[in-house]
This record gives C-alpha cells, sequence and structure tokens, in this order.
C-alpha cells in the first residue's frame, strides 16, 4: 500500500429521506464525523438526490423517477454522487469504528464482500452468484472508470422487479465480474466492512488483506436495528476481538 496521500477525495456521502435522521441512527451517523473530523460531510436527501440527478446525469432522471422502490432510487444516486464526486458513501445503518484513512491510501476504488453466509442459499446460488459485492460501504476517486461500465447496466437493469438486481449489490457485483481492469479495485474480505451478518452472527476471516485485523465499519443491517440486545451484544463481541487482536 503506497504511503502517500490517497487521491479518494475526504469526502462522507449519507443520505436520508429528510434532513432529520431517525433517532436509531444519529449515533452511527456521528461515528463517521468523530473518527474523520478533517472530512467533509454531506447528507443528501431525497430532494437533494433528484436535484442532483436532474442537474449532473439528465439522462438518468427518467429511470430514476421511473423506479418502482425508493430504494432503488436511493442506490442509484449513491453511485452517482460518488462517480461525480468521490469520496466514501456509507448508509445509515454503518457504524464507523476506526478510521478508514490507512484502507484508502493510495487506492482508485473500494468495495466490501458481504459474509459468505448472505451468499450460500439456494436463491443467491441460482442466480450464479460465488460472492456478493455490497453497497453500503464503499469509497472512490471521481470518474473511476468502472463507474462508466456499471451506468449502462444499471440502465439495462431499471425494470427488474428484485431491487438487489435493479440498482443493488446484485447489478454492482455482475459489473465487476465483468469488468476488464479489475485491478483497479480493491475488493476487501467481507469481517472489514461486515463484520456480522444480517443473521447477527460473526462474520469469521477469510485471510484476504485487512482480515483478521478488526472491523474498520460495522454494518447493522436495516430492518434489524429494533432488536437493540442482539445487535449490542454482537458489536461488543466484535469490538472485544478487536481489542484482544491488537494487544496480542
Amino acid at each position: 500500500m503506497s504511503s502517500s496521500r490517497s487521491a479518494i477525495p475526504r469526502i462522507i456521502h449519507q443520505s436520508w429521506k429528510v434532513e432529520q435522521v431517525p433517532e436509531r441512527w444519529l449515533a452511527y451517523q456521528q461515528s463517521w464525523r468523530a473518527y474523520h473530523p478533517d472530512y467533509e460531510y454531506r447528507l443528501w436527501t431525497d430532494e437533494d438526490n433528484r436535484a442532483f440527478v436532474a442537474e449532473v446525469f439528465p439522462e438518468f432522471l427518467p429511470i430514476y423517477d421511473g423506479y418502482r422502490h425508493a430504494v432503488s432510487r436511493a442506490d442509484l444516486a449513491r453511485v452517482l454522487v460518488v462517480c461525480h464526486f468521490g469520496g466514501i458513501y456509507a448508509d445509515l445503518d454503518c457504524e464507523a469504528v476506526r478510521p478508514l484513512d490507512d484502507l484508502l491510501d493510495g487506492r482508485q476504488l473500494v468495495l466490501g464482500l458481504e459474509p459468505d453466509s448472505h451468499v450460500n442459499k439456494p436463491k443467491i446460488r441460482a442466480r450464479g452468484f460465488t460472492r456478493i459485492l455490497c453497497n453500503a460501504v464503499f469509497a472512490s476517486v471521481p470518474e473511476q472508470p468502472f463507474w462508466h461500465h456499471l451506468l449502462p447496466m444499471l440502465a439495462a437493469s431499471k425494470d427488474e422487479g428484485n431491487v438487489l438486481e435493479c440498482a443493488g449489490p446484485f447489478v454492482v457485483t455482475r459489473a465487476y465480474e465483468s469488468y476488464p481492469r479489475q485491478e483497479e479495485i480493491t475488493v476487501l474480505p467481507s469481517d472489514v466492512f461486515y463484520p456480522i451478518d444480517h443473521f447477527l452472527q460473526p462474520t469469521p476471516a477469510d485471510g484476504g488483506e485487512g482480515s483478521g485485523a478488526g472491523p474498520y465499519t460495522i454494518h447493522h443491517w436495516a430492518g434489524t436495528w429494533w432488536r437493540s440486545a442482539v445487535l449490542n451484544n454482537a458489536r461488543h463481541r466484535i469490538l472485544a476481538a478487536r481489542a484482544a487482536n491488537e494487544a496480542s
């Protein structure tokens, strides 16, 4: 890894329907600011996202407006925002637990794998996936060519009924698998960004780069936030394991 300052801009992008973030996510939102105090922070509302698409990517506005599900609009907007501005994107249910600077240093585009338990389902395997690249946390330089490889695929998948295939992780994964210059992209093991799965089970280290050193983020998988006691126990297990690893 290069020791030079990353070309990925020091911007954190997050998105919510309106400016008022739900209380259950405020601590996670603050964690990004706390661990990245010298980064610009931008919360994009639905109104902001649509205005941005209309101004910068007007050819995508009919697609954006035509999606059946609001989550697809959010999925498209994050790609277009990071393609244009660069920086880090993080879902609001993602918690930063250390700075990402050393992960980004000298890199063009950083994505993370979802836990294997998400892939090891018959319906997922039947779609041909052996891994899934998640779009909940990622970082990029502006105008990285991968995004322009992905954009026509997003246009082609706009009518998909499955939101994961429409503009979510499935189409991102298919774009990566067909991208001819994969060496430009850093794909991190699942335990780096996603140390618990959506069953709230710890993600085992798989030995890839950054694996086993402890998580940089914890994705709390929206829809399971109400199981606060289970989530807190999972979080404490993760951070205790990280502390023990750093002390050894």
